[in-house]
C-alpha cells in the first residue's frame, strides 16, 4: 500500500511517498533519502520498501524529493533547502504519523545529507545504513556527474542542468557549498558523540 502527501511547512512544499502494509500499523518508519537527482518514485526505493514490507509488517518507508528533483517545484538546489527538507520529514514522521523509532537508509548523494544532517543535529535514528555515500560530494559531482565543459562554465558564473532524468539546476555557488563539507569520522563525531 502506498500513500502520497505533502509536507508545506516553513514556505516549503516537500512531496513524499509512504510505503506500508496496513494503514495506521506502523510503530517505525524508514526514511529513504535518494540519491543526486533521484525522486520519491524510485525503482530502488520501490524494490527495498517491497522487501522490508514483506519481512516487517510494523515498519513503513517514507522517501521524499530533495529541492529540485522529481516533481519538486523549486529550480535551484541549496545544502539549506536539503537539510530544511529532511528535517521537515523526520518531524512530519513523528508528529503526524506518531512514530518515534526512525531509521535511515541513504544512498550516494542522500547519504551525504544524512551525515551532514546527523553532524549539525545530531542522530534522530536508531540505526542508519548508507549504500555507497558520497562522502566528498564535490569530488563525485566533479568527477563523475558534471563534465569538463559544464565545469568551465560554472567556473565563469553560468548555471548549468546536471542529472539524470531530470536535470539539476547547479550554480557557481550550489558547487561551492558542495565543497564546504566532507563527512570524515571527526565530523560525524563533533555533533553526534559516537
Amino acid at each position: 500500500m502506498n500513500r502520497y502527501f505533502e509536507i508545506n511547512a516553513q514556505g516549503h512544499n516537500v512531496r513524499c511517498k509512504m510505503y506500508m502494509t496496513e494503514k495506521g500499523a506502523a510503530g517505525k518508519a524508514v526514511i529513504f533519502c535518494t540519491g543526486f537527482a533521484g525522486h520519491k518514485d524510485n525503482n530502488a526505493a520501490n524494490k527495498f520498501a517491497e522487501k522490508l514490507l514483506s519481512k516487517h509488517k510494523d515498519v513503513c518507508v517514507v522517501t521524499f524529493n530533495w529541492p529540485s528533483h522529481g516533481d519538486d517545484v523549486k529550480k535551484k538546489i541549496t545544502l539549506d533547502g536539503c537539510m530544511t527538507y529532511l528535517d521537515l520529514v523526520i518531524r512530519e514522521v513523528r508528529t503526524a504519523y506518531g512514530i518515534n523509532e526512525l531509521y535511515a537508509y541513504a544512498t550516494s548523494f542522500g547519504g551525504y545529507l544524512l551525515l551532514k544532517y546527523i553532524s549539525e543535529h545530531g542522530s534522530p535514528f536508531k540505526r542508519i545504513a548508507l549504500r555507497c555515500p558520497a562522502v566528498s560530494m564535490y569530488d563525485v559531482l566533479t568527477h563523475t556527474i558534471i563534465g569538463p565543459g559544464e565545469l568551465e562554465r560554472i567556473a565563469k558564473g553560468k548555471d548549468v542542468q546536471v542529472g539524470f532524468d531530470r536535470k539539476i539546476l547547479v550554480t557557481r555557488a550550489g558547487s561551492r557549498w558542495f565543497r564546504s563539507w566532507i563527512a570524515t569520522p571527526s565530523t560525524i563525531r563533533r555533533k553526534n558523540g559516537t
